[in-house]
């Protein structure tokens, strides 16, 4: 795995930056900037990016806010199947791993629970469950911890450590300071005035 460089007004046109958005093999990368901003904004456009660089489209695996209503008829082992069904072998965790991440959530008794009966906290790790059966290079979160509780924190934090120490990138938008200071060493950030500005940042202040 290499380091990737990217404008981010190639991300999103109406960013103005010049500084060069950078994912490292083994660093984990966050973006700050107040609600509203466009964080969010930022980062399905970065979604949409990967999907057509010849380097990330088939390593990146993501984890954004949008609710599974979708696929609320399903049941939670139904949506890990799914994913496993139609994903590349190559691109999957090994199934021992995964089995090993769903107790560290403790979530296997909550496997066959149709989605729609899941809580918020449940919900999130049944998506954190899905985006960490793919075994690509890249990872990108927006808000990973919502709706966590200390537990499933704490296990989240030392999987994405565990990814950092294998080589992995990280990228998330997180507004929990603690959490991304225990994951990042690189911090850029999203100011507003009246364009939207990216720029690096030494801190998360």
């Amino acid at each position: 795995m290499e380091q990737i460089s990217i404008n981010p007004s190639k991300i999103l046109s109406t960013i103005k930056s010049d500084v060069m958005f950078d994912l490292i093999p083994g660093v984990g990368v966050a973006l700050r900037g107040e609600n509203g901003v466009g964080k969010s904004t930022f980062f399905h456009a970065l979604k949409r990016f990967t999907n057509t660089h010849p380097k990330l489209k088939k390593q990146s695996s993501f984890l954004d806010q949008l609710p599974l209503q979708p696929l609320s008829h399903l049941r939670g082992v139904d949506y890990l199947n799914a994913i496993i069904e139609f994903c590349p072998e190559t691109v999957l965790a090994k199934n021992v791993e995964s089995y090993a991440l769903i107790n560290q959530f403790a979530f296997k008794s909550h496997l066959n629970k149709k989605i729609v009966d899941l809580s918020g906290g449940e919900n999130q790790t049944l998506k954190i469950l899905g985006t960490f059966l793919l075994n690509g290079g890249f990872f990108f979160l927006d808000e990973p911890t919502h709706f966590l509780d200390v537990n499933r924190r704490a296990v989240l934090e030392n999987y994405l450590l565990s990814l950092l120490a294998k080589g992995k990138s990280i990228f998330i938008i997180e507004h929990d300071q603690a959490f991304l200071k225990k994951i990042c060493t690189k911090f850029y950030k999203i100011s507003r005035p009246s364009e939207i500005f990216f720029f690096e940042v030494d801190t998360l202040k």
